[in-house]
This record gives C-alpha cells, structure tokens and sequence, in this order.
C-alpha cells in the first residue's frame, strides 16, 4: 500500500481575511521533473499513470480527508513536487501556484494563505461594451543565459515570471532560497549549486 498523506491547514482550520469560516477547494498540482510528461506509482506493474492533479474539498474550513495524497517517495519518476491552488465556492482563484514543495510525512500540514474575499463590483458593466480579452500566460521550459564555468551564479530567464520559475541543475529541482534565489528575470544559484561547463541548467518559467 503506497504512502500517503492527509492534508491539515497551519492554521487549524482555513478562514477568510474577516476570520470566517472559508468554503472552497485546494488544487494540488504535480509539477515533473525536467523532460518528463507522466508519472506513475513506484513499484506497480503494469504502470498506471497518476493524476497529476488532485481537487481537495474545504467545508467551513475543515480540509476533508477524503482525498489523500501520495508521498513524493511514492512517485516515479522521482523529484516531482507539489504546488498548491486555493479557490472559493465561485471557482474563483484567490491564491497560486505556491512554491514548490514535498510531501513526505502523514499528516501534511499546508500553509494557508491569506484568502481575501472579493471586493463587489462598484458598477454594472456598459451595454454594448467590447470586454477585453484575458491575457493568457503559458508556461515555457528554457536553458537560463549565462557563462557556466563553475563561479558565475548569474543566470537570466527571458522574462520575469507570471506565477512561478522552477529551477533544474543536472535534472535535480533546486528548492528556491536554498539552490537558487530570484530577483525578476536574474536568477542566483546558491553556494555548492554553480553550474559548471557541461552541466545541465533549465528553467520552468510561468
């Protein structure tokens, strides 16, 4: 039987910014390792491919652990990390993607954003008004510029990240703060994760 986890909120139970029970969803989603595009459960044959997305219901801010998710032990291949959605009863995203991060212990305790209900709208929209159409982000996969020599940390994406910039050294993902920091498009690898010539540097950027 796979390992799995039960996921509970830092704060006990999930409120909104007034302190009021929240009611909504947690998305979960998986983000693979460099070059991969499915995933599957460690050890089963035949292989069956896992969702790599999983919808946890929140009920007056109770997290209901009717869904449990797999240890990231669990999953091959490894060095796959979860990213976390939250969203009201309307569907509507109030907070994500969240940094990357493991789950390798039952239960799992998240960190709650701060969820802010949505302010009314002040006006009705205008008849016959032409809406604008969103601004659709997709995420790219990129090698980083910059000399790989071993002692240069300064890499560059092409452009500043919209939600989240995933960082890849030799196919391994680097915990942003402990292999690489970002500030805009400059990425700085960390002490002990400069690339030197013949490595491998690649970047989600979304």
């Amino acid at each position: 039987m796979a390992n799995r986890a039960k996921i509970v909120p830092s704060t006990g139970t999930v409120k909104w910014s007034n302190a009021s029970a929240f009611d909504g969803h947690l998305l979960l989603g998986l983000a693979p390792p460099e070059g991969v595009s499915r995933l599957f459960l460690n050890g089963e044959f035949p292989p069956r491919e896992l969702p790599q997305w999983v919808r946890i219901p929140i009920e007056k801010g109770v997290i209901h652990d009717i869904s449990k998710v797999l240890f990231n032990s669990e999953i091959e291949p490894p060095n796959s990390k979860y990213c976390a959605f939250w969203y009201d009863l309307g569907h509507l995203l109030l907070s994500g993607p969240s940094s990357l991060f493991t789950i390798e212990a039952d239960p799992y305790t998240i960190t709650v954003p701060t969820l802010t209900i949505p302010a009314a709208s002040v006006s009705p929209p205008v008849p016959g008004s032409v809406p604008v159409p969103p601004v659709v982000v997709y995420p790219v996969i990129e090698t980083p510029e910059g000399v790989k020599n071993g002692t240069n940390p300064t890499f560059f994406l092409s452009r500043v990240p919209t939600y989240l910039a995933s960082v890849w050294l030799n196919g391994m993902v680097l915990e942003e703060g402990v292999g690489f920091t970002r500030s805009g498009k400059t990425i700085t690898m960390q002490a002990g994760y400069i690339p030197s010539s013949g490595d491998s540097l690649r970047a989600l950027v979304w």
